[in-house]
């Protein structure tokens, strides 16, 4: 499901919303939603954390920013393992082919220390760690760092845990989403179709 949700996001769901309701997009066709990618963000807890994860794999001309809530890549059905190697070159390598770098993302990810997706969200992130080229870990607003993750201590895997972490996260993307950085990076590298 996580995989044809893309294509029912872009071509019913965003002009929906989009022509509805006051955002970016001047237009709601695909170039539209292309140049206003930058001020777009796709986040889920759970399964919706995984699906954002796809997202990141097949949307990112028209998200910048992605937010992982307590979903673990390896509750996918992409590679038949948990083991921790393949997370990071799978999505670098699906990031590469849509044409774009590690200047042209963000991606928060959080857990709590007591959810069941604690082990497996931290598998994941030692392997974004140990690739180190498209994903540069580490605190948000220092320069070069594209990732950011961040354990709930006691948090469990509900509705608490997803509510503290967006009370977290929902500054920093503001400031984030309202900075320069994505956009200078998008134009120059040419990515608005």
């Amino acid at each position: 499901l996580l995989e044809p949700f893309g294509k029912e996001l872009r071509n019913d769901l965003m002009p929906a919303i989009e022509s509805t309701y006051s955002t970016y997009a001047e237009t709601t066709d695909e170039a539209g939603l292309q140049n206003s990618g930058t001020h777009r963000a796709f986040g889920g807890f759970s399964m919706g954390g995984v699906t954002s994860l796809y997202r990141m794999m097949d949307s990112m001309d028209i998200f910048s920013c992605f937010i992982d809530f307590s979903g673990p890549i390896y509750w996918s059905n992409l590679v038949n393992t948990q083991e921790g190697d393949w997370a990071a070159a799978y999505l670098k390598q699906k990031i590469t082919e849509q044409g774009y770098t590690g200047k042209d993302f963000y991606l928060y990810l959080a857990t709590g220390s007591q959810d069941e997706a604690y082990p497996l969200m931290d598998t994941m992130v030692q392997s974004l760690i140990s690739e180190g080229d498209m994903f540069r870990v580490g605190k948000l607003g220092k320069p070069g760092i594209n990732v950011t993750y961040g354990v709930c201590d006691g948090e469990m895997h509900d509705w608490h845990n997803r509510a503290r972490c967006l009370f977290n996260i929902l500054p920093m993307l503001s400031d984030h989403m309202n900075g320069t950085d994505l956009k200078e990076n998008r134009h120059k590298h040419g990515h608005h179709h």
